[in-house]
C-alpha cells in the first residue's frame, strides 16, 4: 500500500472488478483509453489481471486508488506499468475524480 495525504494506493483483488465496473463503464472516464467506448466486463476483468500480475512481476502497477475519507469508495487507478512492447514505463491515472485530487495543491 502507498499513501498520501488525501490518498490510498492499494492492491488490485479479483474482486474489485464491481468496484471498478462504473469507472471503466463511464465514457467522459474512458476518453483517453478508448475514446469514450466503455469497457465489458471481460476487459474490466482483463485489467485487474494484469494489474496484479504486473505488481507480482515488477513491484507496481496501476494502483487502485481511494479517497482516505471514503475507504470504501474505488475513484481511479494510478501508477506505472509497462508501455506495450516498447522500452520504458507509461505513468497513467484514471479515474471519476482523480483530475480533482491530483491538481490541488
Amino acid at each position: 500500500m502507498l499513501e498520501t495525504k488525501r490518498l490510498l494506493l492499494l492492491p488490485w483483488r479479483t474482486q474489485d472488478a464491481e468496484a471498478f465496473r462504473p469507472i471503466a463503464t463511464d465514457p467522459q472516464v474512458m476518453r483517453y483509453i478508448t475514446g469514450g467506448k466503455p469497457w465489458s466486463g471481460e476487459q474490466i476483468e482483463d485489467f485487474i489481471e494484469r494489474q496484479i500480475a504486473g505488481l507480482e512481476r515488477n513491484g507496481f502497477c496501476l494502483w487502485r486508488l481511494l479517497r482516505k475519507q471514503q475507504p470504501g469508495r474505488l475513484i481511479g487507478f494510478c501508477g506505472l506499468q509497462p508501455w506495450r512492447d516498447r522500452p520504458g514505463l507509461e505513468i497513467g491515472y484514471h479515474g471519476v475524480i482523480v483530475d480533482r485530487l491530483v491538481a490541488r495543491p
